[in-house]
């Protein structure tokens, strides 16, 4: 086994850039048996072909050993289509090659079909119909678009023919799509339901905690009330009168001069009598002092009681 190469399918994306190409040691091929086997992960190889050329000979010194070419395919499951049997996969690997060859000549374009392996047919849910055989298969040379165009039996008759000989039912992808299950009009509404239950739910703890707020604001200011009207008495009343002591060149200072009279003069029977004859006593200096709470309207109400 020599010159292996490897390329790309047209109009794919390619996994693996051509700078990195290296198929050297990818494949092996046993002398002995002519088996061929891997020898590398192919996952970046995926959407692409090797192409190996297979020296034989029969002979220690061969005058022309015979040289073969040899095209490997590099495929995903999902790259492939599938045919369904009504029958069970004996019966459909007795009659393979006759179902590829008939198909091959049914179709209006040249085409060689590949089919690989048999097994029973298994729904996309995983359930297994032990009735029926899937068979994934591939065109060469053609993508799953064409492939689909090529193998639609109501565009061909003979090919309608073909599939009835050989009980197939359909053609399908070989991995299946799972069908995306739509929401009926009932989870729709509890889906509603809910969402209105929960906005309800948010507006009611909102309006619990406003309410609750206001209640706290109110008994804080009604105890401060009761605290104003159960407080003890003070010594003195709110309000007194305290009489400063008169002291001669205190802080106080000398009392002022008495207003000026444009009256009688003194001894005149129409002037009133001096100080001095009416009380023995210093004349006195009063204060006022606010001592005690201040008075406000609940107090104040509380003392006229």
């Amino acid at each position: 086994m020599n010159n292996i190469s490897f390329s790309h399918f047209k109009d794919t994306v390619e996994l693996l850039p051509d700078e990195e190409v290296n198929a050297d040691g990818t494949l092996l091929l046993e002398g002995s048996t002519g088996t061929l086997r891997t020898n590398a992960p192919l996952t970046r190889y995926a959407h692409g072909t090797f192409t190996v050329y297979v020296t034989a000979t029969s002979a220690p010194h061969p005058a022309s050993p015979a040289v073969a070419k040899v095209t490997i395919y590099v495929l995903r499951d999902s790259d492939l289509m599938r045919f369904v049997f009504g029958l069970t996969p004996g019966e459909v690997r007795r009659q393979l090659d006759h179902f590829r060859r008939e198909v091959e000549e049914a179709l209006p374009v040249t085409a060689s079909l590949n089919i690989y392996d048999t097994a029973y047919y298994s729904n996309a849910d995983g359930a297994i119909d032990f009735t029926t055989t899937g068979s994934c298969f591939q065109l060469e040379g053609r993508n799953l678009h064409d492939t689909k165009l090529l193998l639609d039996a109501q565009q061909n008759p003979d090919l309608d023919k073909v599939f009835n000989r050989f009980t197939v039912r359909k053609v399908e992808r070989c991995v299946p799509r799972r069908a995306s299950t739509g929401a009926d009009w009932v989870e729709v509404w509890v889906l509603v339901i809910a969402a209105f239950i929960g906005i309800g739910g948010g507006v009611s703890a909102i309006t619990v905690c406003c309410l609750y707020s206001r209640y706290r604001r109110r008994l804080d200011h009604h105890q401060r009330h009761l605290r104003l009207l159960e407080s003890p008495p003070s010594v003195l009343p709110p309000g007194s009168i305290v009489m400063l002591p008169q002291a001669a060149g205190g802080p106080m200072g000398p009392p002022p001069p008495p207003p000026h009279h444009l009256g009688p003069p003194p001894g005149h029977p129409g002037h009133p009598p001096p100080a001095s004859m009416l009380s023995s006593e210093p004349p006195r200096t009063y204060e006022w002092q606010e001592r005690g709470l201040p008075l406000d309207n609940v107090s104040y109400r509380s003392g006229q009681r």
